[in-house]
């Protein structure tokens, strides 16, 4: 099944968007896929064509002929190469995807979420020394972190105890 399959979960995880970062150079919204040729088209009409896949960073490289782009009015503002090149994920409707819900109600209350438990996750690995799981199995990982999660928990109840028991001492003691 594809990654960007049509799933009942949304992907509330944050996309890097460079669109900002331009140099004074054309981005990618400057230029124009046209599916049917599975091609690019710059902004003066030239063509990028498929020139490879890179497997192990899952992108598709897509190139302009460098004598389309060494006679163009317009290179100073595509490339300082020989010629222009767009670099596309094989999970870009994925991140189009995720990307459209950035903003939403529903995206800010999940990072507000996913920031307190990740600071867990990271206590986990710096305090409690859990960067590798002692146990073989999913049942050995779930029971690791099960006496972990107790931990933390225990920790949080006997410093809530203390800090309330210290508040109530001083209302006691001022009534």
């Amino acid at each position: 099944m594809p990654i960007h399959a049509p799933r009942s979960v949304d992907p509330h995880i944050p996309v890097l968007d460079r669109t900002a970062q331009t140099n004074g150079m054309f981005t990618r919204e400057s230029f124009t896929y046209i599916e049917a040729e599975d091609a690019w088209h710059c902004p003066s009409g030239h063509t990028l064509r498929l020139a490879g896949f890179k497997r192990s960073w899952g992108m598709r490289e897509y190139s302009a002929r460098a004598a389309d782009c060494g006679g163009c009015a317009l290179k100073a503002q595509c490339t300082t190469g020989k010629a222009h090149g767009i670099s596309v994920s094989i999970h870009e409707p994925a991140r189009k995807a995720a990307q459209a819900l950035a903003g939403t109600t529903a995206y800010v209350q999940s990072q507000r979420w996913r920031q307190k438990i990740e600071i867990l996750f990271a206590h986990l690995k710096q305090q409690f020394g859990m960067r590798r799981l002692g146990l073989r199995g999913l049942q050995g990982a779930a029971d690791e972190f099960h006496l972990a999660a107790a931990v933390q928990n225990l920790r949080r109840l006997a410093r809530l105890t203390v800090c309330g028991l210290s508040g109530q001492a001083g209302t006691a003691a001022s009534g």
